[in-house]
């Protein structure tokens, strides 16, 4: 019985221990930095690095403020200010993805999140795509 016990406070404390809270975050919540903006058949692609321009999302309230301009000529597709948004079913045929976002109630095309990269948009039909990071 004491080998059962003892063999159980060692299980639950390595299960503790494997729960970390470095893990990465894969939920919409919280902050991203926009890295990238692609879109209309190759004729805008800008990058940006260091968090220049920032999207915070608060999944509760279906809201994400947007903060940090460039003026240099790149294209951040969202000005700084604040936006509502919904997941919804994809309806355009044309888009291969299950689910698109909605910007304001304006399809922004196709909702991707993958680990610590969130994608959303596409370049069909003369889109564009955002690329943001954690």
């Amino acid at each position: 019985m004491k080998k059962l016990r003892a063999f159980t406070a060692m299980l639950s404390l390595f299960l503790l221990m494997a729960c970390s809270s470095d893990d990465p975050v894969t939920t919409l919540d919280g902050n991203w930095k926009l890295t990238r903006v692609q879109g209309a058949s190759g004729t805008i692609d800008d990058t940006f690095s260091g968090g220049e321009v920032r999207w915070s999302f608060d999944k509760a309230t279906k809201t994400f403020v947007v903060t940090g301009d460039t003026d240099d000529g790149r294209d951040q597709l969202l000005p700084a200010g604040n936006y509502s948004y919904d997941i919804r079913t994809t309806v355009d045929p044309s888009l291969t993805c299950n689910e698109s976002m909605f910007i304001d109630e304006v399809d922004f095309g196709c909702y991707s999140l993958q680990g610590q990269r969130l994608k959303i948009g596409s370049e069909t039909n003369g889109g564009f795509l955002i690329t943001l990071e954690r």
